[in-house]
């Protein structure tokens, strides 16, 4: 009787943690070792009307400058948040509502509530939707559209996150995974640098 051989684990399929479709709207890069800015939460939030703003800037300033402004504020939006750093001790809400939005991308694999996941789902779509309205009324210089999909937008963002929150405090203690993602690493020599302080 010859011996049964294991074809060896792919590797992208060892963690739990899969991409989704949505994450490149969300949290970027492999879940599992994507670090933590709870900063990017606010800078979304206040960076929509300073994107509406910057796109608006073409009737003043033409359309070559409104771009480059309008890259500009992209890219602080997605930098600015990591000068801000990590989160220390006590998780605030910011913080969980990341940790949240981790969870609510691996629902596939480790499934979550289904009210969660469906309202959720509904709120990023109309996130979405009201960003791409904003945007449209920011081109085409019309406050009467403008606003409404910032204010949609803005509205639907905080509902997400605060859902996100939700999603974390339910799941946090579901799977090792979630239970130590928030557990900061320590050691000896770090125990030594916060007696010596």
């Amino acid at each position: 009787m010859q011996a049964q051989r294991i074809k060896p684990a792919n590797r992208a399929d060892a963690s739990p943690v899969k991409r989704s479709r949505l994450q490149p709207f969300l949290a970027r890069g492999p879940l599992w070792q994507q670090k933590v800015y709870p900063a990017t939460v606010y800078f979304r939030i206040l960076g929509l009307p300073a994107l509406s703003a910057a796109i608006w800037s073409h009737v003043a300033l033409g359309t070559g400058p409104a771009f480059l402004l309008t890259c500009a504020t992209v890219v602080i939006m997605m930098l600015a948040p990591r000068l801000f750093g990590r989160p220390k001790g006590n998780l605030r809400w910011a913080a969980k509502s990341v940790y949240g939005e981790r969870i609510w991308l691996n629902r596939a694999k480790l499934p979550i509530p289904n009210d969660d996941a469906g309202n959720a789902l509904a709120m990023f779509f109309t996130w979405m939707i009201g960003t791409g309205v904003m945007i449209w009324g920011s081109i085409e210089a019309l406050p009467v559209i403008a606003v409404p999909g910032l204010v949609i937008a803005m509205a639907a963002h905080i509902s997400f996150q605060d859902r996100m929150v939700k999603v974390f405090n339910k799941m946090e203690t579901a799977h090792p995974l979630y239970r130590f993602w928030a557990v900061a690493a320590d050691n000896d020599n770090t125990k030594r640098k916060r007696k010596s302080a």
